[in-house]
């Protein structure tokens, strides 16, 4: 289009000497037909006077289709002139396609031009130019499309391809709880299957924690591609508990420990007759049937009365044995009790004769 306004003020000129030319023979035609010499013809060094009629005006030199020619071809240029001014510039024009092309998915940064060809009316860069980058889903700008020797356009270049970034990528897996109820005492094992599925090494820190707090932590040094399975061991109370280790979680149950629960039996009194001053050996075995440690008391009576005390320490399900010697001076009947468990013995009187 600018080519062709540009030649159109030549094409206008000439149009216009074409006509004036055309004009000009038709008024010199003179008709030869009838040449009629005057009477006395202009000799050589004469004065030739031209004489104009009055009132002959300016538009009356051409004929009046000369005139509508000129007008037509006057008014076509002024009317390119008007749509070249109001045409918006070709910088304009790109700045507003690339505002557009960045709001749509997939374009990113400069677009890419298609690959060079051969052959009539095709494109191909200088040597030695760089062609920017095409971006996926790209589609080529026209102002990417250069006359070879002219400078390119600027604009921003295409965002590179994001490189892999290599670094250790953990996960954990199969989490158990063995067993998941006990006695209290008794461990717990929490187990869990830590993978490195990155493409370097590196270290992974596997949190185990107990009701949300931080039981315990182990440090993993692992290879890309390893696996390697990690161990907890846990020692609790009576009581409910939720383990998790990264998201993955368990409950467990500690059943309490029964508390030591005694008893007596076995009661031996010897002897059963005893002369005065003889001593009488009270026992009887006590045990703890509970799962916890424990202090039993014994208490002895004798005829309703607490005669004596001894305490004694025993583990679960231990067994011991405990003795009270009693010296009775007074002679008679004596009834033993032992926490439930009863006999008697005698002291008999000594005859001195």
């Amino acid at each position: 289009m600018r080519k062709v306004l540009r030649v159109l003020p030549v094409i206008v000129l000439l149009a216009v000497a074409l006509v004036i030319n055309v004009s000009a023979s038709t008024a010199a035609n003179f008709d030869i037909e009838n040449p009629t010499i005057g009477l006395n013809p202009a000799q050589v060094g004469d004065n030739v006077t031209s004489t104009v009629t009055e009132g002959t005006s300016f538009w009356a030199i051409f004929p009046p289709w000369v005139w509508w020619t000129i007008g037509a071809i006057i008014a076509a240029l002024l009317i390119m002139i008007i749509v070249l001014v109001a045409m918006p510039s070709r910088k304009k024009q790109n700045a507003a396609a690339n505002k557009g092309m960045q709001g749509m998915p997939g374009i990113q940064g400069t677009m890419s031009i298609p690959t060079p060809m051969s052959g009539p009316g095709s494109f191909n860069p200088p040597v030695g130019t760089t062609m920017p980058p095409q971006a996926p889903g790209g589609f080529p700008m026209q102002e990417q499309f250069q006359t070879p020797g002219a400078f390119p356009a600027p604009g921003p270049m295409a965002a590179p391809y994001p490189q892999y970034a290599r670094r250790p990528i953990f996960s954990v897996s199969n989490l158990t709880i063995t067993p998941n109820q006990v006695k209290s005492g008794n461990p717990i094992t929490i187990s869990a299957i830590v993978s490195n599925n990155g493409s370097e090494a590196g270290t992974y820190s596997v949190v185990l924690r107990i009701n949300g707090m931080v039981e315990n932590i182990i440090d993993l040094m692992l290879s890309p591609g390893a696996s390697q399975a990690t161990t907890f061991t846990v020692n609790k109370d009576g009581g409910e508990y939720y383990a998790e280790v990264d998201g993955l979680s368990g409950i467990f149950i500690i059943i309490p420990l029964d508390p030591a629960n005694f008893t007596i039996s076995n009661l031996i009194i010897a002897p059963e007759r005893a002369k005065q001053g003889e001593n009488v050996i009270i026992s009887a075995i006590v045990t703890n049937n509970g799962e916890l440690s424990g202090t039993y008391s014994a208490v002895l009576k004798l005829k309703g009365a607490i005669e004596s005390t001894e305490d004694v320490d025993l583990s679960p399900g231990e067994s011991r044995k405990i003795s009270f010697k009693i010296d009775k001076p007074t002679p008679g009947f004596y009834n033993v009790e032992l926490d439930g468990l009863g006999g008697r013995f005698v002291v008999e009187m000594e005859w001195q004769g």
